[in-house]
């Protein structure tokens, strides 16, 4: 959309989840509150997000619980792409590169996407529990049915978006159409 200072969305969210939250270690009551955080900013911009919890054991064989939050963006087609990104962090790094840019990039993107007609229907995902062993995407792909499987034709995963000095772009076996696709319009 034209007007846009793309990006200031973004860094207000990776603000909120560094500073204001800090870090968000899987299970913690700090990744539950970045997973309310998720969900008050899906609903702010006018989706009606679901919550998925879900328990998991960490490698001190603890039981904690954690959630993706999901938004979804009806596009002209019922067939689907994911965007994802883990919002849980490691040890006690704020997580700033992993993984907030990555979810704060997600939020931007479903607020600025919100009104905009799209050829596809976009489902947005916040994971939980990801740097404990990816358990917030093995929850959700567990959560699919057949048709569901069916119906994605593509899945984004945004991770470490601010760190480094090279853009990756991954597809299936480090090459793919979509992936293809993206280099171009790059």
């Amino acid at each position: 959309p034209s007007g846009v200072t793309y990006g200031a969305i973004a860094r207000q969210h990776l603000v909120a989840l560094c500073e204001e939250i800090g870090p968000r270690l899987p299970g913690s009551a700090e990744e539950a509150e970045a997973a309310e955080y998720i969900e008050a900013a899906f609903k702010t911009y006018g989706y009606n997000p679901q919550v998925q919890r879900f328990a998991f054991i960490n490698d001190e064989d603890e039981a904690l619980e954690s959630a993706n939050v999901v938004a979804v963006k009806r596009g002209a087609s019922s067939q689907e792409i994911v965007v994802g990104a883990h919002y849980d962090s490691v040890d006690d790094a704020d997580g700033v590169d992993d993984n907030a840019s990555g979810v704060a990039v997600l939020l931007e993107v479903a607020k600025l996407l919100q009104d905009v007609q799209t050829p596809y229907t976009i489902r947005f995902v916040a994971f939980g529990a990801e740097e404990a062993g990816i358990h917030g995407s093995h929850h959700y792909v567990e959560q699919m049915d057949k048709a569901a499987i069916e119906n994605t034709v593509a899945m984004i995963n945004l991770d470490s978006l601010i760190a480094g000095d090279i853009t990756y772009v991954y597809g299936d076996a480090g090459r793919g159409s979509l992936r293809d696709w993206m280099i171009r319009a790059a």
